[in-house]
């Protein structure tokens, strides 16, 4: 565990709870960076990919308002007003008035933007198992169980604020 005080990680002092938190943030940090290089290479993003992926894979691809696409992206929702607008400059999604609530628009994904999706999955999906193939099967189970459960607890606890 030496391999982690040059990142301030320091063990040995038990602090648990910090070791988890500050491990995670370096894993997360570099495959953010990987990913997003992959995405560079379609002159994209990650952020707009997940927006497209929840568009078209939520609610049974029926579309989603904003806010529901907001509330399910992977990292911070950044400005998702301006992501969808880009995402439909490309044609990738369509926005439609909500007939009920004229002050919402429903995003759903179009045609082209499936394609894009089934265009970049394979390799994207193929990054993300090459680095979870670095952990073992056994262990792949274990920390999904753990991090389900841990992410279930905290979004009863983010409710709760």
């Amino acid at each position: 565990m030496d391999n982690f005080k040059k990142y301030g990680i320091f063990p040995e002092k038990g602090r648990k709870y910090e070791n988890v938190i500050y491990v995670m943030a370096m894993i997360y940090s570099m495959l953010e960076r990987e990913i997003a290089a992959y995405f560079q290479k379609y002159d994209f993003t990650a952020p707009k990919f997940n927006i497209l992926m929840r568009a078209a894979y939520l609610n049974e691809g029926k579309g989603m308002n904003q806010v529901e696409i907001g509330s399910h992206l992977i990292g911070t929702a950044g400005n998702v007003t301006k992501l969808i607008e880009s995402l439909y400059k490309d044609k990738l999604v369509t926005r439609v008035q909500n007939k009920n609530n004229r002050r919402e628009n429903i995003i759903k994904v179009t045609e082209k933007g499936r394609a894009f999706i089934e265009e970049l999955w394979p390799e994207y999906n193929n990054l993300l198992k090459k680095r979870t193939d670095l952990i073992s099967a056994d262990n792949q189970k274990k920390m999904s169980e753990i991090l389900e459960n841990w992410f279930i607890d905290l979004e009863k606890v983010y409710k709760e604020i």
